[in-house]
Parts: structure tokens; C-alpha cells; sequence
């Protein structure tokens, strides 16, 4: 009896948490910039740090962008009014830092097994490659579990000079990374080489507004 007592308990505790996050969506804002004077580019052993992550990484899954396409709050939006608007138009305007990646969106809240992700690949078109500036690839996911995580999964490109032969190459660094966090509190993923910002502020998506901002949030 004490079995199947716990057994509704745990599934019901997962029905709760299912019906939180189908009525509450999130309005993500994310910036990535990275270190233009590369100050620390040498600081760590990158090649403990490459073997590590790949095989972190494994095999990147792409049907959680699929789903992205089924949920209906999301949207793509612009910077007009966001919260970090300020700290996106000082690290603009700084030259020790350059923005590689900023982008704002609106979503549904959704647990580890129907998260969505969203695709980054700032790839530049130049024919080139000793020529371009340094650039982003991956995908990163707002996860709402018992707590709200936010999952980076990516990869930084930049050419490098080799300090012996002094020729230029091209060399990836992965970027990853789960941080444990609180909604309407700006977090920052720290790294050697990039400084990763987000901020998620939830509303309520069960009212005919969907945009309405939730007054009071507690992850369970």
C-alpha cells in the first residue's frame, strides 16, 4: 500500500509540474560577447578542455528544434523594451568586448523531455576563413524541471596564431554548460575566451493575454 501511495504521490507531483509549465511562458533575452584582447587565451589546457567536452557532448539532437515549431506562444522578438537593452548597448559600445550573438524570444515553459531549442550559427559568409571574425554555433534550451535551467550546448570559433609557427588557424572551443536558475534574475555563464547573459521573465499564457507578465513566480 505504501508503494502505490508513493507511486500517486511522485505522479501527481508530475501532473502538477506539467500543468505549471504549459501555463507559464517565458520571455528569454540572451547575449553573447566574447574577449576581443583574448586575455585569457592561454590560460588553460585546451585540449583537456576539447576531449572533455566533445565527449559531453556526444551527438547533438535535433527534434527538440522540431518541436519548437509546435508551440504556439513562440515568437522571435526584438529588442524594443527588453530588460537588457542597456547592458547590450555598453558591451556595444565597449572595445574590449564584441557582441557576437544577441536574441531575444517568447516561449512556452516546458519540462526536460518537451524542451525546445533554439539554433545559434552566426557563421560568417566570408570565402575566407583566416579573414572572419570569430563566430557561434550550437543551441542552447530553457529548461523548466524542479528548478529553471538554462542549458548551453556550443561552440566558439576563432583563428589563432601559433605561437611557434606563427601562422594563423582555425580552432573551436565548446561551451558547455547547465546553470540552475531564478526567473527575472540576470545570470551570467562565465568563460576563458566568451560571457554568456540571460534573463527569463515569465508570464502567464492560461489568460486570452498571453504577454501579461506573471505578478508573483515560485519554481517548485
Amino acid at each position: 500500500m505504501k508503494k502505490v501511495t508513493s507511486y500517486l504521490i511522485a505522479l501527481l507531483s508530475i501532473v502538477s509540474l506539467n500543468a505549471l509549465a504549459s501555463d507559464t511562458g517565458y520571455t528569454v533575452e540572451l547575449i553573447i560577447f566574447e574577449d576581443t584582447q583574448s586575455r585569457y587565451m592561454f590560460s588553460e589546457d585546451w585540449s583537456f578542455n576539447d576531449s572533455r567536452n566533445k565527449k559531453a557532448m556526444g551527438e547533438v539532437d535535433n527534434s527538440a528544434i522540431i518541436k519548437r515549431r509546435k508551440d504556439k506562444h513562440f515568437k522571435m522578438l526584438d529588442w524594443k523594451g527588453a530588460e537588457l537593452a542597456d547592458e547590450l548597448e555598453k558591451l556595444s559600445s565597449n572595445s574590449t568586448y564584441r557582441v557576437i550573438y544577441s536574441q531575444r524570444w517568447r516561449q512556452t515553459g516546458r519540462s526536460r523531455d518537451e524542451v525546445i531549442s533554439i539554433p545559434i550559427d552566426t557563421t560568417p559568409a566570408s570565402a575566407d576563413p583566416a579573414q572572419a571574425k570569430a563566430f557561434i554555433t550550437g543551441q542552447v534550451k530553457l529548461i523548466m524541471s524542479r528548478y529553471l535551467h538554462f542549458n548551453v550546448d556550443l561552440e566558439y570559433h576563432r583563428n589563432i596564431v601559433d605561437q611557434d609557427t606563427l601562422e594563423v588557424a582555425s580552432k573551436v572551443f565548446p561551451v558547455i554548460s547547465e546553470r540552475r536558475m531564478r526567473s527575472r534574475e540576470v545570470h551570467y555563464i562565465d568563460h576563458p575566451l566568451i560571457g554568456i547573459i540571460v534573463l527569463a521573465t515569465p508570464f502567464d499564457i492560461s489568460d486570452k493575454k498571453p504577454a501579461e507578465v506573471v505578478k508573483e513566480y515560485k519554481t517548485l
